[in-house]
């Protein structure tokens, strides 16, 4: 008799998160520079999130209804990371691919920028000096997004310890 090896939780779900990721970011490369750049990008994080959540609580209905934090911890952040990973570097290879589009979100990352720092009361020397580095630069280059995508596995992580507490359990002493 033969058993056939279920695939992991986190391989699995990794993979619809990676594929969900890839399509968000057609869906917004398709809707324009607002939309690729735009607040319409926060829902990339609530679908991770919820993908790593569905995956956490399938874990713990795989073995019985019980699933330890550590495990919890090692499955949901696991697929976050391998969602925000496949959506970073899908969205350099397309704008590596599309530079004209490349430089329609100049514009709109500078306006955006400049908004974000006046919402937060900043001065306009100190408003022009981060323009200023922005135009300078390149930030869709690998290596910013990279730098940026290490930020977020920072919050990430955290998020992801919330999840965990509320999906794992501890094992029960008699």
């Amino acid at each position: 008799m033969t058993t056939t090896k279920k695939p992991s939780i986190v391989l699995l779900y990794g993979a619809i998160a990676a594929g969900v990721m890839i399509g968000f970011t057609l869906v917004t490369w398709r809707g324009g520079p607002e939309a690729f750049i735009g607040r319409a990008g926060y829902i990339k994080y609530i679908l991770l999130i919820g993908i790593a959540l569905i995956a956490g609580i399938a874990a713990r209905k795989q073995n019985d209804s019980y699933l330890e934090f550590r495990q919890a911890l090692k499955i949901i952040f696991g697929v976050m990371v391998i969602g925000m990973a496949v959506q970073t570097l899908s969205a350099w290879l397309l704008l590596s691919i599309d530079t004209k589009f490349k430089q329609q979100l100049m514009p709109v990352l500078i306006a955006q920028t400049e908004a974000t720092y006046r919402s937060f009361k900043f001065s306009d020397e100190d408003i022009t000096r981060m323009v200023e580095q922005v135009k300078a630069g390149d930030p869709f280059s690998l290596w910013n997004m990279l730098g940026g995508l290490a930020r977020i596995y920072i919050i990430l992580f955290l998020v992801s310890l919330g999840l965990a507490a509320a999906v794992g359990q501890r094992k029960r002493t008699n």
